[in-house]
């Protein structure tokens, strides 16, 4: 789902998320991980499109404290997500094997 608004989003579903992490960048191109907490299944209600989206609490540094509770799409540098169980325990600094778009 691109170009949403997420206040105006309903969340019909939620499953969890175990093992998977949203990659994006900070402002110095530095890459972070941060846990998905769950996946939502989320319908716009003027267009009637769904989509499934994570959630999660999104930390603004490496082990900082989370910063907001939402859609992880929205986080700046927004790059995707992966699938990594050893990593997804708490936020932090990525190495570039996982910056990758085919590592799953």
């Amino acid at each position: 789902m691109q170009d949403f608004d997420p206040a105006r989003l309903e969340i019909l579903q939620i499953i969890t998320a175990e093992g998977w992490l949203a990659k994006h960048r900070d402002g110095n191109g530095r890459l972070f991980l941060t846990p998905v907490s769950c996946w939502a299944l989320a319908r716009d209600p003027d267009t009637a499109s769904t989509g499934v989206m994570g959630l999660g609490h999104a930390a603004s540094e490496p082990h900082g404290r989370p910063g907001h509770w939402g859609f992880l799409e929205n986080l700046p540098g927004f790059e995707g997500y992966g699938y990594d169980p050893e990593r997804a325990r708490e936020p932090h600094l990525a190495d570039e094997a996982f910056a990758n778009p085919y590592y799953r």
